[in-house]
């Protein structure tokens, strides 16, 4: 999971209609929670129609900043096609049409995560938040990625496929890695299929990579060299792609598969896709 282009964003009659909207969310906790769950205006499943321009638009901008050629921001493999509250709104209405609460997810993803939301307080404990309750306004737990790279947490091992949390147990960060991928996101063994998914993006990738190089030594012109590096760029699980860029980086790629810290070594400007 890593971080989404922080550069793209509506333009600015959008985002001022997203705080029109925000603006009518008004009242205690619960009034605020109804006004969201609504299934006319002005709650939110009404307005997250096709034929609203301002969704219309938002959804466009999600889709651009999707890994992939629109892949979940989540899991980064299957199609995006939920705009997700990070922060749930059921939760947290008051960041229901905040455009930093949104990214382009997956069914798989966006349905079992649902309300799924802990924070650290204040004391450095963990909470559960109770969709009953008014929620503390502290530190997330789960990893944001319109704000965060989750490889900043964890690393992919490049021969189970597995993610591996970086922070030592009992850490803030080891905790909040934890909560993201095996408790909210079910991005390992709870979802094999994924695991499997990532070994097949590793090949994909080592394969254009390849292909790049003996067209490269062929000297293919720079148009057909950068439309490989654009179709490179579109496939699923990009964090595949930064942690084999990691691995070489650091030296650690040569002892795992030689053969593609090669391929690096040929064309260093790969690091920099």
């Amino acid at each position: 999971m890593i971080q989404l282009p922080a550069h793209l964003t509506p333009s600015d009659e959008v985002l001022a209609q997203l705080r029109a909207y925000q603006a009518e969310i008004i009242g205690d906790f619960a009034t605020k929670q109804a006004l969201v769950k609504r299934k006319t205006i002005p709650g939110f499943a009404s307005r997250n129609k096709p034929n609203n321009p301002t969704f219309k638009a938002i959804r466009q901008v999600l889709s651009d900043m999707c890994p992939g050629a629109r892949r979940c921001a989540y899991c980064e493999d299957s199609v995006a096609d939920e705009v997700e509250h990070i922060y749930p709104k059921d939760l947290f209405p008051d960041k229901c049409y905040e455009w930093l609460n949104y990214l382009y997810a997956c069914g798989p993803c966006n349905g079992p995560k649902n309300n799924q939301f802990a924070v650290f307080l204040a004391n450095g404990d963990m909470v559960v938040l109770n969709s009953d309750q008014e929620p503390p306004h502290d530190s997330s737990v789960l990893i944001n990625p319109r704000l965060e790279n989750g490889l900043d947490f964890c690393r992919l091992d490049l021969m189970s496929f597995h993610f591996k949390i970086i922070a030592p147990e009992g850490t803030r960060e080891h905790l909040r890695a934890d909560y993201t991928i095996n408790t909210v996101l079910r991005l390992n063994l709870q979802r094999e299929y994924l695991v499997e998914a990532r070994e097949n993006a590793y090949l994909n990738y080592k394969s254009r990579l390849g292909f790049y190089r003996t067209k490269k030594e062929s000297n293919a012109p720079d148009s057909q060299l950068d439309k490989m590096v654009e179709q490179l760029k579109k496939e699923a699980h990009p964090s595949v792609w930064k942690e084999m860029q990691r691995s070489h980086q650091e030296g650690l790629l040569a002892s795992i598969d030689p053969d593609l810290d090669d391929l690096f070594l040929t064309c260093p400007e790969a690091l920099a896709w």
